[in-house]
């Protein structure tokens, strides 16, 4: 699924969470082997957590109590012939989860044909025991948790949008400059800092500076309060600059982490907004702040217009 989002730097983060793989097999020794093969075993700089279930039975109890498992590698014959094939169809058609990736193994391919089970279940990989080595069960993880990921993102991206629908909203109901001003650093937070968002933002600092017809502004966002008065000094002189060269060269800049945002409209308004985080952002967090951006310095200029 990489061709449907374009590919991104996602920024690495100390101590990331591992990604969540259940093994339901009735055979012990199976967990075992499995766990043997996988224990080198990483994707994009994540180890694999493994959650033993030996049962279809204790692998719906456990469904049902837990929604953030990446991958599920499922024998298909346990308690009764088809025990992991009732499994398959709980997660998808009750549960509703699309986003756990389904692997059958099975010891007694016969039971279960590999054609027709593709065909009447939705699951994302079927290996037969007897021909299973590391090699294939690292492919399998690999396309596995590929396809897990990118659902991801593409869930985290809709998250965002939402989140910036619901930010823009809430802009256009505020009348006041300084009470937007200090909105903006909470509402960049909420679209951003999600579970299992790949575009975190942290240690948030902004600026906006804007020209109308009538005047300017010149506003500070700050996400901390308790800084001394000459640390918002040398902030405010070093966002003063930036916006002095995005509104002269009427260009967007990316430098390090400060985005700046350039935008002119047609009542004849220039406007820059400049946030600074501690990380990196990913290309998916940067088109959703551009995106907010301008509609923070539309917002901004119509307050000014009429104030």
């Amino acid at each position: 699924m990489d061709w449907l989002i374009e590919q991104e730097d996602i920024p690495q983060r100390p101590s990331l969470s591992p990604w969540k793989v259940v093994i339901v097999d009735d055979d012990p020794e199976v967990h075992k082997i499995t766990q043997l093969s996988l224990s080198d075993f990483k994707f994009e700089g994540k180890e694999i957590k493994f959650v033993n279930l030996y049962s279809g039975g204790e692998a719906k109890q456990y469904f049902l109590e837990h929604d953030d498992v990446a991958l599920v590698l499922l024998d298909v014959v346990m308690e009764s012939d088809d025990a992991g094939l009732k499994v398959a169809d709980f997660l998808r058609k009750e549960l509703k989860n699309s986003y756990t990736r389904i692997v059958l193994r099975t010891g007694q391919p016969g039971t279960a044909p590999e054609h027709s089970i593709f065909q009447n279940y939705d699951i994302d990989g079927y290996i037969a025991k007897t021909n299973m080595t590391i090699n294939v069960l690292k492919q399998s993880m690999y396309i596995a948790l590929r396809s897990y990921r990118d659902l991801l993102r593409i869930q985290n991206y809709q998250k965002g949008l939402e989140g910036v629908v619901s930010a823009i909203t809430n802009l256009n109901q505020i009348d006041d400059v300084m009470t937007l001003s200090n909105s903006i650093l909470t509402q960049i937070s909420s679209i951003f800092n999600m579970d299992h968002a790949q575009f975190l933002v942290t240690g948030l600092q902004g600026y906006t500076k804007g020209i109308t017809p009538t005047g300017k502004w010149d506003i500070v966002l700050e996400s901390n309060n308790e800084r001394s008065i000459q640390d918002r000094k040398s902030e405010h002189n070093a966002f003063e600059s930036i916006s002095d060269q995005i509104l002269l060269t009427k260009k967007n800049i990316n430098d390090e982490n400060i985005y700046g945002y350039y935008y002119t409209s047609i009542k004849n308004t220039e406007s820059a907004f400049i946030l600074k985080t501690e990380q990196p952002l990913s290309n998916t967090a940067k088109k959703l702040l551009a995106l907010y951006a301008t509609n923070v310095v539309i917002t901004m200029e119509n307050l000014m217009l009429t104030q």
